[in-house]
Order: C-alpha cells, then sequence, then structure tokens
C-alpha cells in the first residue's frame, strides 16, 4: 500500500530526544516537514501506532528556538535483514508555534542554499 504524507518533506540533518513508553534515547532527524519527520532510529524498537515526545532545537533567524512535539509512529521501515533503520513520525495536534518555527526553518534553509531540490514526496523514509 502506497504511504501518502500531507506535505513534501525536506532533508536535513539534526539531533533530537525521543521519549516513549519504552524509555528516552537521541537520534538524528533525516526528513522534516511540519506535520512529521524521519528519525534515523536503527538501535530502538518502537512500533508503529507507538505514541513519542520528541524534542529538538532548530535555528531560525538568530536565534535557537527549542521545539518538543507530541507524535505517533506512523511507520517503521527494516531492511532486508529486518533491522529497523528508522521510523516516520507523524506530529499529532502540532501548534501554530511549531508549524511556523519549522517552515521558517525550511524557508531560510532552503534559501541559503538557493534551491529546495531536498523536498521528497514520495520517498521511502516515512
Amino acid at each position: 500500500m502506497p504511504h501518502s504524507r500531507r506535505e513534501a518533506r525536506r532533508a536535513v540533518s539534526f539531533p533530537a530526544t525521543v521519549r516513549s513508553a519504552a524509555g528516552s534515547f537521541r537520534d538524528v532527524v533525516t526528513d522534516v516537514s511540519p506535520s512529521g519527520f524521519f528519525l534515523q532510529a536503527d538501535r530502538h524498537r518502537l512500533r508503529a501506532g507507538e505514541r513519542v515526545r520528541v524534542s529538538f532545537s532548530l535555528p531560525v533567524g538568530a536565534r535557537i528556538v527549542p521545539l518538543e512535539v507530541e507524535g505517533v509512529v506512523a511507520r517503521v521501515v527494516k531492511d532486508s535483514m529486518h533491522r529497523t533503520k528508522g521510523i516516520g513520525v507523524q506530529i499529532t495536534r502540532p501548534s501554530p508555534r511549531v508549524v511556523q518555527t519549522i517552515e521558517g526553518y525550511l524557508a531560510q534553509r532552503d534559501q541559503l542554499t538557493g534551491q529546495d531540490d531536498g523536498a521528497m514526496e514520495g520517498d521511502d523514509q516515512g
């Protein structure tokens, strides 16, 4: 079944702290949109449907903006050996501040690079 999402994600790389019922861990966000993101969570056993709380900071303008979002694991990506490569997280009820901060970060990043060719609509990451 094809995976659909509301918004195109952009390739990024920044650290995040993930908390779930099973505990907490640090990982790397590898793509993001205002409605979700993909985590390179290869050492963790989160399951689709599991609720998570994720904290990260984004540079917007001259400020570093700390964010904390609640989400649900939308999908788990595994390799051919059935090892987890990462997880797609859908942000549940993103606040206007979260949406504005992520949009501002992406717009600033695109302006600095002069392009937005990192947009991923039908990728396989989550």
